[in-house]
């Protein structure tokens, strides 16, 4: 059922809601309409419950709107402005459409196939009242409405794990269709997309789900007078091959303008015989529900223009775009020959964009064996720039534009790794739904966008996943790729497992949402319960045999073999555990499960000690003397007494200095090593860290022009050559994770455990904004001047002298605004 929230455009200051009155409207086809009121005392304006009692059914259209009352007021206030809600097709026998394909007999399933072009025409009565197209396919597609497209969705229905769920859309296309009698036509393009399109490195895999495209299409005509119309796909329909003649996600279109056929989507197009042959009905390849979703489409959202273009030796043109992005590329005003992989027509001026494919990319090259006529590049070319068309929720600008930059870097990963579902990178063989990127990045993720329906999306097919594994999480969402023992096993590994539980613990932490905790509760128990545990002194922790990934990309390992890290890898899964033990206790009591509490209490604190017995050496040091090791042990407080944690941040301040204040962390370690010294009374190391530009650092990608995240620390060396792994992505957010601190504690906006107020961090010292206000010993920050450019914060007054003073003191005057 929908939830209501409501937030106040004007209100007096100290205003606290008293009461609220909700109506709804909610409106049956072929009845009168419901009103239902609902008044209480209460100050909830978030995620309250529907108040209707009648249960909303296909099809129902419902108005919301609310009023409220303060403490101090003695009525309540006007009406808000009505919202509307419509509800989709809920059961299977809502379908009275088939899926329908192509009979292309002699079409081979191991090779890339053409698109497929489905069409039907149908006669409109009289004035149509509203017109709703459902649709969905096996692929992606792309549909219009008398020869006008309908919306702008980008690889529709989206990317899922098909075995489980095929979204469908529904559009209102009222607008589209002619008012009878008339003759209107629906058209319908499908491609292979993620459902059978090559997915994977070293050739891939093709046909995971299916050997055919099919698609499944519903037209529900309601006209003025209260009768009804239905267009559904079945076999009267008709189909022939398009002018895409390979439409894949990695490899590209291949377009033969010579093949195109005009207007075939209106109703004036004439088919010849030739060309179009009659649909076949299929059966949907998957045994899946059709659901409507709770992800945002994928959208065409920017458009970028060469910033510059350069000519090379061998006479290519290279165009510049200025930023790493996601999407492909608008071309327009070509008059020329024929050519290959763009076959033109030859007979004037033609334009050309992809329909069904997308790419990594900053720059693009242009080979022209022949003059192009009247074509100018820097016009005539634009990038299109697609992502889930999430909310943008918060924004950081300072006074620094190194941290404004590193901040719009990490945005601007997500956006083209956000794309249907959270992926690693968009470049390569590879743009898969990897967990263990999310499992680090999700907590910042949310601080950027409203990201809560496509992560909730990715995390049903997780569930999904893991339930066909026998409780083991996928590696990857959707799980084309699966990772497995030489006994043809799924394997569990830390991390990467570990988001079943910190991305929904993320998401709450962002909304306040227990729905989502009780979604994901049985995935997290699942996942606890898999975990192969060791013996004797590891009794309580991972199998030590067992294989972990440990902090991955650490910048001292080989770039060949970035999972051999400095840090015992199994010191940072079993870091990880505890904290999932911690979260899943917590979340037991918060949803009533007081036995799973105490079981996972009780785990929590035995998988502690057994950390300290394993990991913790005499002197309070780890085993693993790395930066990784000591920001989990105080940020995981796995350190067994709070002067130990000290001493462990005392280490930890070390270990930064001697490597000058470079990075030595990867993907475990980097979203906690800043945090971990704020704990422990190291603001000075921690901000030296920060505002360091030597390879490795946050801010040496950027001196190197970069506009994203990168994979690696190095993924161009100091010496300008690209790094020689093959792990070696200029598109990757896990660590841009460092945008959290700057929100948390450059700004000083963090969430409240109140929800939903953010409060700024009061300091003791309000001299020193950079020092936690629980470091009751550092009263005095003049003794931290050896800590290399650490030279206290209370005399650095004058913003204009920090060019050579690495800790920067002007953390009072920035703003970020939320």
């Amino acid at each position: 059922m929908p939830r209501i929230s409501w937030q106040l455009s004007h209100a007096p200051q100290n205003f606290r809601q008293a009461e609220y009155e909700i109506e709804t409207v909610v409106k049956k086809h072929g009845k009168p309409e419901l009103l239902e009121t609902t008044r209480r005392v209460s100050s909830e304006m978030q995620l309250v419950p529907w108040q209707s009692p009648q249960a909303l059914e296909s099809r129902d259209r419902c108005s919301v709107r609310v009023r409220v009352r303060g403490e101090k007021e003695t009525s309540l206030c006007e009406w808000s402005e009505s919202v509307s809600l419509e509800v989709g097709l809920l059961e299977p026998g809502d379908w009275k459409s088939d899926f329908i394909s192509g009979p292309w007999p002699d079409a081979d399933p191991k090779t890339p196939q053409p698109e497929d072009l489905f069409r039907t025409t149908f006669l409109t009565k009289r004035t149509v009242s509203t017109a709703r197209l459902y649709i969905t396919a096996q692929g992606v597609y792309e549909a219009e409405i008398n020869g006008v497209r309908v919306e702008d969705y980008f690889l529709a229905p989206g990317w899922n794990e098909y075995d489980h769920k095929l979204q469908y859309q529904t559009y209102d296309v009222t607008k589209l269709v002619v008012e009878g009698p008339s003759i209107n036509c629906i058209g319908i393009c499908v491609a292979e997309g993620w459902f059978k399109g090559r997915l994977g490195w070293g050739g891939g895999r093709r046909n995971i789900w299916g050997q055919q495209t099919a698609v499944l299409a519903q037209l529900e005509l309601r006209y003025d007078d209260g009768a009804s119309q239905t267009v559904c796909t079945d076999e009267t329909w008709l189909v022939a091959h398009g002018p895409i003649l390979k439409a894949e996600l990695y490899d590209g279109e291949v377009f033969d303008a010579t093949a195109e056929i005009k207007d075939w989507t209106k109703p004036s197009f004439a088919s010849d015989s030739a060309s179009w042959t009659k649909a076949r009905v299929v059966a949907c390849a998957m045994k899946c529900r059709l659901q409507s979703g709770t992800k945002e489409p994928t959208r065409r959202l920017l458009i970028l223009t060469p910033r510059s273009m350069i000519k090379t030796p061998g006479g290519k043109l290279i165009l510049d775009f200025g930023q790493n992005l996601v999407g492909y590329l608008r071309i327009r005003n070509i008059q020329t020959t024929r050519g290959t992989h763009l076959v033109l027509n030859g007979k004037g001026i033609e334009s050309y964009e992809p329909r069904f494919t997308f790419h990594g990319f900053r720059y693009a090259r242009i080979d022209a064996s022949t003059p192009l006529i009247g074509f100018d590049p820097l016009r005539d070319v634009s990038a299109i720039v697609c992502h889930t068309d999430m909310q943008e929720v918060g924004h950081f600008s300072c006074s620094d534009q190194r941290l404004n930059k590193l901040y719009q870097n990490t945005k601007w990963s997500i956006r083209g790794n956000f794309l249907s579902i959270p992926t690693d990178c968009p470049r390569r063989d590879e743009r898969l739904g990897w967990a263990g990127d999310l499992a680090v990045f999700a907590s910042t993720a949310t601080l950027f966008y409203d990201c809560f329906g496509i992560l909730q999306d990715w995390l049903d097919d997780l569930a999904f996943g893991q339930r066909v594994q026998g409780g083991v999480p996928p590696m990857m969402v959707p799980n084309v790729i699966p990772h497995v023992d030489e006994n043809n096993s799924p394997w569990p590994a830390a991390i990467w497992r570990d988001v079943t539980i910190l991305a929904p613990q993320a998401l709450f932490e962002e909304t306040n949402d227990k729905r989502i905790l009780e979604r994901q509760y049985e995935s997290m128990t699942s996942y606890l319960a898999i975990i192969p545990l060791g013996g004797g002194k590891h009794a309580y922790l991972w199998d030590p045999r067992r294989f972990q990934f440990g902090d991955w990309l650490d910048p001292n390992a080989p770039p060949e073999h970035p999972q051999k890290a400095l840090t015992e890898p199994a010191l940072v899964a079993n870091a990880f555990l505890i904290k999932s033990l911690e979260l899943v206790s917590n979340i037991a009591a918060s949803l009533g499960h007081s036995q799973d509490q105490s079981k996972y209490e009780s785990w929590c604190r035995q998988a502690r000690h057994a950390f300290a017995e394993n990991f913790i050496v005499s002197d309070g040091r780890l085993v693993s003397d790395t930066q990784t090791a000591y920001a989990l042990g105080i940020c995981f407080k796995l350190f067994r007494s709070a002067d130990e944690t000290q001493r462990g941040g005392q280490r930890l301040s070390q270990i930064v200095a001697d490597s000058s204040y470079t990075i030595g962390t990867g993907f475990a370690g980097t979203p906690y090593v800043c945090e971990a010294l704020m704990q422990t009374g190291y603001a000075g190391a921690a901000y030296t860290m920060l505002y360091n530009a030597q390879c490795p650092s946050w801010l040496y990608p950027i001196i190197m022009g970069t506009t994203t995240i990168w994979e690696q620390w190095d993924s161009i060396r100091p010496d300008s050559f690209i790094n020689s792994g093959e792990i070696t992505s200029f598109n990757h957010y896990a660590f841009g994770s460092i945008s959290k601190f700057l929100v948390e504690r450059v700004a000083g906006l963090v969430r409240s455990l109140a929800w939903f107020y953010l409060r700024g961090r009061t300091e003791k010292n309000e001299k020193n904004e950079k020092n936690e206000k629980n470091e009751k010993n550092e009263k005095n920050e003049k003794n931290e001047k050896n800590e290399k450019n650490e030279k206290n914060e209370k005399n650095e007054k004058n913003e204009k002298n920090e060019k050579n003073e690495k800790n920067e003191k002007n953390e009072k005057n920035e703003r970020a605004v939320r």
